[in-house]
This record gives structure tokens, sequence and C-alpha cells, in this order.
């Protein structure tokens, strides 16, 4: 997770691309998602979208975006010194800051930790 805090996962650990998935040929239409090269790297593997998607849905049984818990989890964690955030939209920048508001629980660092144990960095 917190690789994902430093790579953003290429946009889909935001979410934005569960609809479409890299077996689906689908790609994000602005920012990184524009270059061909981005599915072969590290983020376009398997399972890097599998753990992506993993993180998604525990964002959303929490009652947050996937980008709410990135970076809420990166506001948490004291071994993270800095966030950049990337964004293209104005929505984009109000959800990122608001995101700096939540306070994730014991619990839901836990649920977290328990993902990142199972399953690794799924970048590499």
């Amino acid at each position: 997770m917190v690789e994902r805090c430093k790579q953003g996962a290429v946009g889909w650990s935001t979410g934005k691309k569960d609809e479409l998935g890299i077996d689906k040929g689908g790609k994000g239409k602005g920012g990184r998602g524009l270059y061909e090269s981005r599915g072969g790297e590290r983020w376009g593997r398997k399972e890097a979208w599998e753990g992506a998607k993993r993180y998604n849905a525990l964002a959303k049984e929490l009652g947050l975006t996937p980008t709410q818990l990135a970076l809420a989890f990166c506001k948490a964690k004291w071994q993270v010194a800095s966030t950049i955030i990337g964004v293209t939209t104005v929505a984009q920048l109000q959800e990122d800051i608001a995101a700096f508001d939540i306070d994730l629980s014991a619990d839901a660092l836990a649920a977290i930790d328990a993902l990142r144990f199972e399953l690794g960095d799924p970048a590499i």
C-alpha cells in the first residue's frame, strides 16, 4: 500500500479502471494511461491488477473511495514523509484534499495490513 502511495498504480488504485480491466484492453482516457507501454510494465501485470481490485473492494467496504483509502493510509504512516498527488480535474483535487481529513481506524489499518501480507507487493 505504501508503494501505491508513491506510484499511484497508474490510476488502477483509484478504481477508475475496474469496469474496463486490463484483460479487456481497457485504458484510461488520460494521464499515464495514454501510453501503450504502460500495459507491459510492472503495473500492467495481472497480479498488480488483482491487488488493486482487492484494495478497491476494501475501500468500498469502508465507505471510502480507493483514492481516499490510499491517501488516508499515507497520512496515517509516519514512514511516508510526503504525499504527491496527481490530478487532472478540480473534482480530483477536491477529493484528494478532503482525504486528508480522514482518520483510518485501527480495524481499517489492520485490514490493509492483512491484504498487504497476503498479496505482498503485487507490482514486483
